[in-house]
């Protein structure tokens, strides 16, 4: 039987208006009042038709549907649900003390050292047995390294120091290459430490800060109006020995021929 069939048979009409006459009637006792078959009865999709017509009669909106979840499925289902992640709070500065600020600084620079000696001793080692018959790999040279110094060397930094013959020497700083060829750049990376390094000595360190040191090379380039002075004073900090942070100089790698280290 179609639904507007179902709805003009006067059973549902009848069984409707019992219902709303008197509240404590089901609706399969609403539908037996009104003579509907015993298998008719049972067709739960007949009483959700009469349920629904007397909710409209009695003004009652329809809820919405509800999602019946399986408790097996609820691990699931809770991976899936997005919840808004908590706001970021901003971290708290903290000054530090003359003495605690140095003492920072002196603890970096020690373990930039202590790494650069591991890398240098890494490579050796690695050199020495290239050279012998039984030959070790890197990531094993690498494991030695580690157990004696405590520091772990990458296995492929081992291998691109070896293969670029700077076997022995600190690791190179990161930085821009440019373009000056090497002869200029040791000219200049010599007196740059230089300057530097007399300031520091006289105690005039504020005569050395980054901006007063890049005004100087921007004299010293000005006929080559295309140079980046900026680039230009990362790589000469890149070459040379010079920490202006620290307020230390020490001897630069331009200062030995390659492969000396």
């Amino acid at each position: 039987m179609s639904r507007s069939n179902t709805n003009d048979d006067p059973r549902f009409k009848k069984a409707v208006k019992k219902i709303i006459d008197n509240i404590n009637v089901s609706v399969p006792d609403g539908m037996k009042c009104a003579d509907y078959l015993p298998a008719e009865v049972q067709d739960m999709s007949l009483q959700q038709r009469i349920r629904r017509a007397v909710q409209r009669a009695r003004g009652i909106k329809q809820p919405p549907p509800t999602m019946n979840i399986d408790t097996s499925t609820m691990s699931t289902v809770s991976t899936l649900t997005a919840t808004p992640p908590s706001t970021k709070q901003k971290a708290k500065k903290v000054r530090h003390t003359s003495k605690a600020a140095h003492q920072l600084r002196k603890n970096k620079l020690l373990d930039r050292e202590a790494k650069s000696n591991a890398t240098k001793y890494a490579t050796k080692l690695y050199a020495e047995y290239q050279k012998k018959e039984k030959k070790l790999s890197a990531e094993k040279v690498s494991a030695i390294v580690e157990k004696e110094l405590g520091i772990r060397v990458p296995k492929r930094t081992i291998q691109n120091n070896f293969a670029l013959g700077r076997i022995g020497t600190s690791p190179k700083k990161k930085g821009p290459k440019g373009h000056f060829d090497n002869d200029t750049v040791l000219n200049l990376t010599n007196s740059f430490e230089t300057y530097v390094k007399i300031k520091q000595l006289n105690g005039q360190s504020g005569d050395v800060t980054y901006k007063k040191l890049q005004k100087l090379l921007k004299q010293c380039t000005s006929q080559k109006k295309d140079v980046d002075c900026v680039w230009l004073m990362t790589r000469l900090l890149q070459e040379s020995g010079v920490d202006l942070e620290n307020g230390i100089t020490r001897c630069g790698r331009f200062h030995v021929k390659r492969g000396e280290g």
